[in-house]
C-alpha cells in the first residue's frame, strides 16, 4: 500500500468519521427541538407558509399598474421575490417539519415523552387500527411521486425542481401530529389569516401599485379594481377569504364584534379579489355548511322544513327559467364582456387543447415538471397559459396517465375522509373540499410548486381536516378528545 493509499483512506476515514459525529449531533439536536416545541410543530406550519406567502408578495417588487397585459408573468414572478427571507422560513419550516417526522420515526419519540416505556410505545402503536391515517398520508405520497418525482426523471423533458421537496416535510409534520387537538391549528391559522386579509387591504391603501390592479373589467358594477394584496394574484386570495370564513364558522370567535369583523375582512377581500371562480365555490360551499346545519332534526332524521324549503328554492329557480327565452338572453349576454369570458372560459378552452397535446405526446409520465413553464410555452405560442388551468389536465400534461390517476385516487380518498370528518368540524372540511375540488375545473390548486402560496396552504388546512374523520373503531383507539363540539382527530 502506497503512501498516496495511506492519505487517501485517512482523508476520507475522517470524512467519514466527521459525517457520523455530525449526524449523531444533529439527531440529538432534532430531538431536543422536537422536545421543546413539537407539539406545536403542525400549528406553526400555516402561519410559517403565510408569513412566507406575505413576504414574497412585499419583496417582489411587482408593479401591477400594468397588469392587464401581462397579469399571468407577474403573478408567476411574485413568488421569486425577497429570495434571502424566504430561505430563512423555508429553513424554519425545515428544521422544526424535519425535527418532529424524524423524532417520530426514532423510537416512538411522541410516545415516550407521554411517559410511555418504548416497550409499551410499540404495543400503543401496533394496537391503533389501520385507518388511523396512514392510507390517506399514503394517498397523498403516491400523488406527490407522481406528479413531482417520476415525471421529473422519465418525462419528456426530464427537469428536478428542488422547491417541491419541501411540501411533504409540512404534510408529514402535520400527519404526525394528527392525534393533537386540532383545536390550536384552527385557532393559529385563523388568527394568521385575520392579519393576512386586513394587511392586504391597508396595503391596498398604503402601496396600491403593489396590491391593486386598476383599470379592471369584472362583474361588479362600479369596482374598476382588482385586489392582490398580498397573496400572489387575485385567483390565490379569494379562495384565502373564503378559508377563512369557513375556519370562523367551524370555531367561532368568543365574542360576537371579533365575529363581525372577521367577517367584513374576508367578504371585504372576495368581492374585491373579483375571483370568478371563489364566487361560485362560496356559494357551493353556503350550501354544505347549511345542510350540515339545519337538515338534521333532534331525532337525527332530516328536518321536515329543511326539505319543504329546499324544493320550494328548487321551484322558484325553474319558474323564471321556464318561462325565460334563453336564446335571446344568451344573444344579449355574449355581446357583453362577461358573455365572452363565459363562452370562451376565460380563453382556457385553448389551453386545454394544448394540455392534451402534450398528454399525447408522452401519455405515461408527461412532459415533466417544466410543463408550462418558459420554454414549453414558447414552444406552444402561449406565453399567457403558465398552468393548464385545470388540475386534471394539469397533472395529464405535467405527469401522464400515471399523475392522472394519482390525483384520482387522492381526490377520491381525501373527500371520502372529509365527509367522516363533516359531522365534527360542522360540514367545514366538506366545504372545504367542495372549494379545491371546484377549483380543479378552471385552476391548478393541488399541483406541486412551493410553501408559499394560497393553494398550498388551504391544501394543507383540508389535509389537517380530513385527518378528522379517521374510521370509528380508529377514533376509539386514537381517544380523540374536543372542543366547543369539533373533533380533535
Amino acid at each position: 500500500m502506497t503512501q498516496n493509499d495511506l492519505i487517501g483512506i485517512g482523508y476520507y476515514g475522517g470524512l467519514a468519521l466527521l459525517f457520523a459525529v455530525a449526524a449523531i449531533i444533529g439527531l440529538g439536536v432534532t430531538l431536543q427541538v422536537d422536545r421543546a416545541i413539537g407539539r406545536w410543530t403542525a400549528c406553526l406550519m400555516v402561519p410559517a407558509m403565510l408569513l412566507g406567502t406575505a413576504l414574497s408578495s412585499v419583496l417582489s417588487g411587482r408593479d401591477l399598474k400594468y397588469a392587464f397585459s401581462n397579469i399571468e408573468g407577474i403573478a408567476f414572478g411574485a413568488d421569486g421575490g425577497g429570495s434571502g427571507v424566504l430561505r430563512l422560513v423555508t429553513a424554519f419550516m425545515l428544521a422544526v417539519g424535519g425535527a418532529t417526522v424524524i423524532a417520530n420515526l426514532y423510537g416512538r419519540g411522541r410516545q415516550t415523552r407521554r411517559g410511555l416505556a418504548p416497550a409499551d410505545a410499540d404495543r400503543q402503536a401496533q394496537a391503533v387500527p389501520a385507518g388511523s391515517g396512514q392510507a390517506l398520508l399514503v394517498a397523498y405520497a403516491v400523488f406527490f411521486l407522481s406528479n413531482a418525482v417520476f415525471n421529473a426523471a422519465f418525462g419528456t423533458k426530464p427537469a428536478f425542481t428542488h422547491n417541491v421537496l419541501y411540501l411533504p416535510v409540512a404534510f408529514a409534520a402535520v400527519y404526525v401530529w394528527r392525534n393533537e387537538p386540532v383545536g390550536n391549528f384552527v385557532r393559529l391559522a385563523r388568527w394568521m389569516l385575520i392579519a393576512f386579509m386586513l394587511a392586504s387591504l391597508l396595503l391596498a391603501v398604503a402601496k396600491p401599485s403593489l396590491a391593486v390592479q386598476p383599470a379592471y373589467k369584472g362583474w361588479v358594477p362600479g369596482l374598476s379594481v382588482r385586489l392582490w394584496g398580498l397573496g400572489s394574484n387575485p385567483n390565490s386570495i379569494g379562495p384565502l377569504a373564503l378559508l377563512l370564513l369557513l375556519l370562523e364558522w367551524m370555531q367561532p370567535s368568543r365574542r360576537w364584534p371579533v365575529r363581525v369583523v372577521v367577517a367584513g375582512l374576508a367578504l371585504a377581500v372576495l368581492v374585491m379579489a373579483q375571483s370568478k371562480t371563489a364566487w361560485a365555490a362560496g356559494l357551493a360551499m353556503a350550501v354544505v355548511v347549511a345542510w350540515y346545519r339545519l337538515r338534521k332534526a333532534p331525532t337525527g332524521g332530516a328536518r321536515v322544513g329543511f326539505v319543504l324549503a329546499l324544493i320550494a328554492g328548487l321551484l322558484l329557480l325553474c319558474v323564471p327559467l321556464m318561462t325565460m327565452d334563453l336564446g335571446r338572453l344568451w344573444d344579449k349576454l355574449a355581446a357583453t364582456s362577461v358573455g365572452t369570458d363565459v363562452a370562451t372560459l376565460s380563453g382556457r378552452a385553448q389551453i386545454w387543447a394544448a394540455a392534451l397535446g402534450a398528454w399525447q405526446t408522452s401519455p405515461v409520465f408527461g412532459y415533466g415538471p417544466a410543463a408550462w413553464g418558459p420554454e414549453h410555452r414558447a414552444v406552444l405560442g402561449m406565453p399567457f397559459a403558465f398552468s393548464a388551468h385545470n388540475q386534471f389536465l394539469q397533472s395529464m400534461s405535467s405527469a401522464g396517465t400515471l399523475g392522472l390517476v394519482s390525483l384520482l385516487a387522492y381526490l377520491g380518498l381525501l373527500g371520502l375522509w372529509c365527509l367522516r370528518a363533516a359531522t365534527a368540524t360542522r360540514g367545514a372540511s366538506m366545504a372545504l373540499y367542495v372549494l379545491v375540488l371546484l377549483r380543479c375545473i378552471t385552476e391548478a390548486p393541488l399541483a406541486p410548486s412551493t410553501l408559499f402560496n394560497g393553494d398550498a396552504i388551504t391544501h394543507l388546512i383540508l389535509f389537517r381536516l380530513a385527518l378528522i374523520g379517521v374510521p370509528k373503531r380508529a377514533r376509539a383507539a386514537l381517544a380523540p378528545a374536543r372542543f366547543r363540539g369539533v373533533a380533535a382527530g
